[in-house]
């Protein structure tokens, strides 16, 4: 059975592939700038706001489901991670950035990850125990 995770990497994996075959091709050399300037078809841009889109009308449709307990918040979050994802990797163009770019990136969202979830479900799942 295919997870939703394994289907969004192998969405991601594709996208990646889409952007060009040779990382050489979508690297130019700004002289002004004195910096790399990195290339992505507009076709990728729209495809990453068509999903960026679809998981906002996801997020909307989720909100009106009758979820049993804490799990509105859970699949909420989830959402939200993975919008941030594209916009990290598309966007912010971490997907042509260093190795060490990427470590600093992986090392914030497992932080970030691990302290808002745990935060966010201890104090909802706690919020019954007062007296």
């Amino acid at each position: 059975m295919v997870s939703e995770l394994d289907c969004f990497v192998a969405l991601l994996l594709a996208m990646t592939e889409m952007c060009h075959c040779e990382r050489s091709e979508a690297i130019q050399f700004d002289r002004k700038a004195n910096m790399p300037r990195y290339i992505l078809s507009p076709a990728i841009y729209l495809i990453v706001l068509m999903i960026l889109l679809g998981l906002t009308v996801l997020t909307m449709a989720i909100s009106f489901v009758p979820l049993q307990g804490f799990l509105h918040v859970l699949v909420g979050e989830t959402i939200a991670l993975a919008k941030a994802t594209l916009v990290v990797i598309f966007f912010m163009h971490v997907i042509f950035s260093p190795r060490v770019t990427w470590i600093v990136v992986t090392v914030t969202v497992f932080w970030l990850v691990v302290v808002f979830i745990s935060l966010t479900l201890s104090d909802y799942l706690t919020r019954g125990w007062s007296p």
